[in-house]
């Protein structure tokens, strides 16, 4: 492995050059950048990550704060961002914030805490549904820590987000449902997500009394809900389809014959009810790997000048066994 001295012989620039480029700092052009990284990574060539903070620089590292990782969704985002950050020469590492009995506020400052003590690089903040406020935005921003959002926006609406287009999904969902000649849908909702899914669901099904077909999961009322004698039911999440699934067969409702049910993020559950549960699918991947992209060109100054990041991604509808046509 070769020395930035000898880097800077071979190249016959200075070794501040040298540093200037490897660190994406000062004023050396494209052409001699371009050079020096390409003989540095033909060499192997990486700065000390000791060097790099006893020089006040924050090292090659990317945190990344999601809840949980029980249902892959998280899974997908770190892998992704994980990809990004390997192409681009940073590593990455992970931090839950959904811990039993834990406050997840208090969990996801820690975890910045901790990030900002090790002067990584940046963080990527999925916060969780359950989360009150903006203290963790306001933390980050306090620690100049470069960061975005991945899958939900901040409270703080100009903060650089890569989300999901839920309001795409919701109408993916109904166009799926009326092909399938279902006018009698209700919905269950629950989560940050119910926002768009009420807007969508008022506008798609036309009804004066659209408010009585939702119903809130976290206080639902089945007498209410079977009443209305719905032919599909759309669910907030895959973990909610899976637990209408359950009420549904208690009731003696089978799925999909009586019912067609949908959920909502493509998630293990989903891939292992039965019958299989047509949902959305988040892209997870292309989600990670955009926000890592966007987040390390911004650690380097490469997006100065640029308009800020708000970056919705387009989800897919994956039908399965649980919703049938009628008629």
């Amino acid at each position: 492995m070769r020395s930035l001295k000898s880097l800077a012989l071979e190249v016959g620039v200075s070794v501040a050059t040298i540093s200037n480029a490897l660190n994406h700092k000062g004023k050396v052009s494209a052409p001699l950048r371009a050079k020096i990284l390409k003989l540095a990574k033909k060499y192997r060539y990486e700065p000390s990550a000791h060097a790099r903070v006893l020089h006040g620089q924050r090292m090659p590292v990317l945190g990344i704060i999601v809840p949980s990782m029980h249902d892959g969704l998280g899974q997908g985002f770190f892998q992704g961002a994980d990809r990004a950050a390997m192409e681009q020469g940073y590593s990455s590492i992970l931090s839950i914030s959904n811990h039993e009995g834990e406050d997840i506020s208090t969990m996801e400052l820690d975890a910045v805490g901790r990030f900002d003590a090790l002067r990584i690089g940046g963080v990527l903040y999925l916060p969780s549904g359950s989360a009150p406020d903006d203290r963790v935005e306001q933390e980050l921003a306090r620690l100049s820590l470069p960061f975005a959002f991945i899958y939900r926006q901040g409270k703080n609406l100009r903060a650089p987000a890569i989300t999901v287009d839920h309001s795409r999904g919701m109408h993916l969902i109904f166009d799926h449902l009326e092909e399938y000649r279902h006018r009698r849908i209700a919905m269950v909702i629950s989560g940050p997500e119910t926002k768009f899914m009420t807007e969508v669901f008022r506008e798609r099904t036309g009804r004066a009394d659209w408010e009585s077909w939702i119903f809130h999961e976290d206080h639902l009322n089945l007498e209410a809900l079977f009443q209305k004698n719905p032919t599909a039911l759309i669910t907030a999440s895959d973990d909610c389809a899976f637990r209408m699934a359950q009420h549904l067969r208690s009731a003696g409702k089978a799925v999909p014959e009586e019912i067609s049910l949908v959920g909502y993020r493509d998630t293990i559950v989903a891939q292992s009810m039965t019958p299989s549960l047509t949902t959305v699918h988040v892209p997870t991947h292309e989600i990670g790997y955009a926000a890592a992209d966007w987040l390390i060109r911004r650690i380097r100054g490469e997006t100065e000048g640029a308009a800020p990041l708000h970056l919705q991604i387009p989800p897919q509808l994956v039908v399965c066994a649980s919703t049938r046509r009628l008629g």
